[in-house]
């Protein structure tokens, strides 16, 4: 049963990747792209495993953030807020690119203690030595001061600089 399943998470998950080469490949919203994900979200669901439906619905969700399709994003995007917010999800798929695609969403939507939250999330599986720890540091940081939490954007602004210092980030 654990073959034949983990068989059918690496279709979907297939899908998921050949779907984000199209959209590479095309740079806008294409047929292909379109179907591969909404047949990776059907047999997503068919399987109904958690975590696979948060990568999914990320995925698909961040597809159409990323060409400012915000209307069609967000339904993708409450899924897996959803699915993230009330379960204990242990094997998160892509967990740290998982929380920071949430985090930009709910960030650019103005749901800035969301898009804390996932970002500090994020950075439990970021290693602190990459580039990325510090971009989440400095958007946890923009969505702080975006609240108003000037002493908190301050913190989080410092420890991203500080962070980028050491790791020769200029």
């Amino acid at each position: 049963t654990v073959k034949i399943h983990d068989a059918e998470v690496l279709q979907v998950v297939n899908k998921v990747l050949q779907a984000e080469a199209y959209s590479k490949n095309f740079d806008n919203i294409n047929h292909q792209s379109v179907s591969l994900y909404l047949e990776a979200l059907s047999e997503a669901k068919k399987i109904n495993d958690e975590n696979l439906l948060v990568y999914v619905n990320t995925q698909v969700g961040f597809f159409y953030y990323s060409y400012n399709e915000y209307i069609k994003a967000m339904p993708f995007f409450i899924k897996s807020s959803n699915l993230l917010d009330e379960n204990n999800i242990d094997d998160l798929i892509q967990p740290a690119d998982v929380y920071k695609k949430n985090a930009y969403f709910f960030g650019s939507i103005n749901q800035h203690q969301k898009s804390i939250d996932y970002l500090l999330n994020a950075l439990k599986f970021t290693p602190s030595n990459s580039e990325s720890y510090a971009a989440f540091l400095n958007n946890i940081g923009s969505s702080y001061y975006k609240m108003g939490a000037v002493e908190n954007a301050r913190h989080y602004f410092m420890k991203a600089q500080e962070v980028s210092l050491e790791n020769n980030n200029q």
